[in-house]
């Protein structure tokens, strides 16, 4: 009889830790979020798909490499560059290089990667086979731009204190240099190569003119005034239709036709009295472009052809650069003062969908044959584990933690 009643008891124990380890297992894989620690760096994957990793110190410009798919991200604060997997979003390697790296661009014909040093005036080489710096050239001063033609195999470096620019050639050496427009007082904060118009764009950020500079001959072509309130602070290009996308801290996203060189539209992105668009990516993906708010911490996603923000997702302190993966189709997002990198795979769901107040400069070109906005709900290819997976397993391995040390304890109390 005692046997009996001992039974009953163990039996009603059991039930109860079946109950706890399953409470424990519906409590872990409903987490909003999951952890996964991978040498020096940390993700975490949020609910909504945007993940977040770590191990960066002042994370300022990014540059890809689609030859071994990796991210070079410049950390100000250590004067290093951290190389990223983009197929795992793992740190696979940190590079040291001078100064305040603040700029990077990626040279396929040599497969490298340059660095502009802000604080020493320099521009760090970087092999993308070896990962090591192969060359330290010398430059204007505060070099804080840097864009590459591929055309010709130039580089060219823009520094922030005057209107310098120093071109450099295949093999890192200084082959020339000129100035840009007349204005001593002018600071270029981001150069970029147009392959259909053989163009440079040079933007200036205290007059609010954007350069364009023939490739070829290094002559002034044409400028495009955004406003002297604009400050533009970086630019992307749209290589399908010939599109240049500017952001500036008046929080507007200028859209150039860069077969005609006119300013077609103005979307304006966020708060007027608060938005700092410190950076721009195009995602061919999806034909969108992105752009990162600095003072609100967000990233907007913005479909050109109608000036609407279809989505906006909250993302670390200060994000201040952008860089779309041709790979995976990720963008990534440099927040300068969370020391983080923010994953944005393809294909989220908007959570909200929000008019924006735009202003069409020009109506003169067509919305046909403009960019594709056809939706994706592909993943990312990384090969890492996603939350609901990892979380699953911890659960699976916490229940059976559980059941066996409440076996292990009635086994105890029975003897």
């Amino acid at each position: 009889m005692n046997h009996f009643i001992q039974l009953r008891r163990d039996l009603s124990r059991i039930r109860s830790i079946g109950v706890v380890a399953l409470i424990f297992i519906i409590f872990v894989s409903s987490s909003s979020f999951s952890l996964l620690l991978r040498f020096d760096s940390l993700l975490v994957v949020g609910s909504s798909g945007v993940s977040e990793i770590s191990g960066f110190d002042t994370p300022f410009a990014l540059a890809y490499d689609p030859a071994n798919t990796y991210l070079y991200i410049t950390n100000a604060g250590s004067s290093t560059v951290s190389v990223l997997d983009s197929k795992t979003n793992v740190i696979v390697a940190t590079i040291h290089v001078e100064d305040m790296p603040q700029a990077a661009a990626y040279d396929p014909s040599n497969n490298e990667i340059l660095v502009a040093n802000t604080g020493n005036t320099t521009v760090s080489a970087i092999n993308g086979t070896t990962n090591q710096v192969i060359a330290t050239i010398s430059v204007g001063s505060s070099p804080d731009a840097i864009g590459y033609d591929p055309e010709n195999g130039y580089a060219y470096v823009a520094d922030s204190d005057d209107n310098n620019v120093s071109v450099i050639n295949s093999t890192n050496d200084v082959v020339g240099t000129f100035s840009v427009g007349s204005d001593a007082s002018a600071s270029i904060s981001s150069v970029l190569y147009d392959g259909a118009s053989h163009s440079l764009y040079f933007m200036d950020y205290n007059s609010g003119t954007i350069y364009v500079i023939d490739a070829k001959t290094q002559g002034m072509i044409t400028t495009i005034d955004l406003g002297l309130e604009a400050s533009p602070d970086a630019a992307a290009i749209d290589p399908n239709n010939n599109f240049v996308y500017v952001a500036d801290d008046d929080n507007n996203l200028s859209v150039i036709d860069g077969s005609t060189n006119t300013l077609i539209n103005k979307i304006s992105v966020g708060p007027v009295d608060t938005a700092s668009l410190e950076a721009v990516a195009y995602s061919p993906q999806d034909g969108n472009v992105y752009v990162a708010d600095a003072y609100d911490n967000n990233v907007s996603e913005i479909n050109p052809l109608n000036g609407a923000i279809v989505n906006t997702l909250n993302v670390g302190s200060n994000p201040v650069g952008l860089a779309y993966d041709g790979e995976n189709h990720n963008i990534y997002v440099a927040n300068e003062n969370s020391n983080t990198l923010t994953v944005i795979p393809p294909g989220l769901t908007s959570t909200s969908y929000h008019s924006s107040s735009t202003q069409v400069v020009s109506s003169s070109t067509s919305n046909t044959n403009l960019i594709s906005t056809n939706s994706t709900s592909s993943k990312s290819g990384a090969n890492f584990l996603s939350g609901i997976q990892l979380y699953e397993i911890l659960a699976v391995v916490g229940a059976v933690v559980i059941v066996f040390f409440s076996l292990f304890f009635l086994r105890t109390r029975r003897r």
